[in-house]
């Protein structure tokens, strides 16, 4: 261990949060937002083309909760259709996921059971389940961060067969993951070094070579598009235009307002482009209030207005792409080249520095703290998506992100 996580350090990871202070390790757990307390998911079934009653058996797939984490498994969909081609694959995941599943990846699965939400409601999902008497045959949980939440879906869900990953020590103790590993009758292990900083796609893609016992190869981390799609989009094209993706689930992942207002303007001013501001209908309040901050009328606030399978169409189209440490950037990986991602380097090793074999070609910029950048220059920090190093996001001017684009990017 370092002296700087000697003195601090933090793992936060699904609903536990663990410290050191000067060598005396704390564990908490963390309540739930407030948006999430006392909701009940409504769950949702639905039965695509592929399915069919005539297949013999069924495989369930629980999904990781983000869009980025599914953006990070869905290559590996077309190799579980063909070693599982007897079999109906469900996906159970929230309804984050829909429009991605049903527009790019619906010929590789047969169901996708969906909820509100981002967390699902145990009792709920259980009750729900045993009604409606699904049962399956094998249960697939692939993801390396396994937490309270996933292991929870998995110890109600009826398989014969539940297959897991050993996991990460992120949101478990050894202890933890000991126990939790009883309701899975397989684990996959790791095969990496769990002291070094392994991207996500890497650990997804040992999990499945394991379990399928086949060689995959991943050339990049594109999505496929369908020009003619363009068409059925009610967007202007034809103007030069900019992505902002200013949102994150995680308030320390966000980015001064005021930065974001100035970068804005400043590329609207110097190269004639329209910037849009892109998320979830929620996150309106805080487009508007870079646009008021900017008081430009060549920044618009397109939060909601578009379906997620729509969006990756329009970043496509984009110039370039600026966003936080969110779903954002990976959608913009896998249909943009260009891409700058502003970060206090959290997640660095694990979600944000791809193996560049996937993104030749690409132009992208992760923009970490000064101080990071010294540190890691002279070795001396070691970062991981486990801890949370001790660099201000804000650090970050937005006169160095402007000298950037300058510098790096042609219009």
């Amino acid at each position: 261990m370092s002296i700087k996580n000697f003195i601090y350090s933090r793992k936060d990871e699904g609903i536990y949060r663990k410290r050191t202070i000067l060598g005396i390790k704390i564990t908490t757990k963390l309540n739930k937002p407030k948006e999430l307390q006392n909701t009940i998911p409504i769950f949702e079934v639905i039965k695509y083309p592929n399915y069919s009653t005539e297949k013999k058996y069924k495989l369930a797939i629980i999904l990781a909760f983000g869009i980025g984490d599914y953006i990070l498994f869905r290559k590996f969909l077309p190799y579980v259709r063909d070693y599982y081609k007897s079999y109906n694959i469900t996906l159970i995941g929230n309804n984050s996921h829909k429009d991605i599943i049903e527009y790019f990846d619906v010929n590789y699965i047969d169901e996708y059971i969906c909820y509100q939400g981002i967390f699902c409601n145990i009792e709920e999902l259980k009750s729900f389940l045993d009604k409606n008497n699904m049962k399956y045959d094998i249960l697939i949980s692939h993801f390396y961060g396994r937490q309270p939440p996933h292991n929870d879906m998995v110890s109600v869900i009826n398989a014969r067969e539940k297959i897991g990953s050993y996991g990460s020590l992120g949101p478990l103790s050894h202890g933890m993951r000991g126990n939790s590993s009883k309701i899975y009758t397989k684990l996959i292990y790791n095969n990496i070094d769990e002291d070094e900083t392994t991207h996500e796609i890497t650990r997804n893609k040992n999990f499945f070579e394991q379990l399928l016992d086949v060689n995959i190869k991943l050339n990049d981390m594109n999505i496929e598009i369908d020009k003619k799609f363009f068409e059925k989009i009610d967007f202007n094209f034809n103007k030069k235009f900019f992505i902002l993706f200013p949102s994150s689930a995680e308030d320390r992942r966000m980015y001064n307002n005021e930065y974001f207002a100035k970068i804005c303007n400043y590329l609207c001013s110097r190269y004639n482009l329209i910037c849009y501001i892109v998320g979830s209908k929620s996150d309106g309040d805080l487009a508007n209030e870079i646009i008021q901050i900017s008081n430009s009328k060549n920044i618009k606030n397109i939060c909601g207005k578009y379906k997620l399978n729509e969006l990756f169409y329009i970043f496509n189209k984009a110039k370039l792409i600026i966003t936080v440490d969110s779903a954002g950037y990976h959608m913009g990986v896998s249909v943009s080249d260009n891409i700058i991602v502003i970060t206090s380097g959290m997640s660095y090793g694990r979600y944000l520095k791809y193996p560049k074999e996937l993104v030749n070609g690409k132009n992208i910029n992760i923009v970490l703290p000064k101080e990071l950048e010294e540190d890691i220059e002279n070795n001396n920090t070691k970062l991981d998506y486990e801890y949370e190093p001790l660099y201000d996001l804000q650090s970050i001017k937005p006169d160095y992100i402007c000298k950037l684009i300058d510098d790096k990017y042609k219009f």
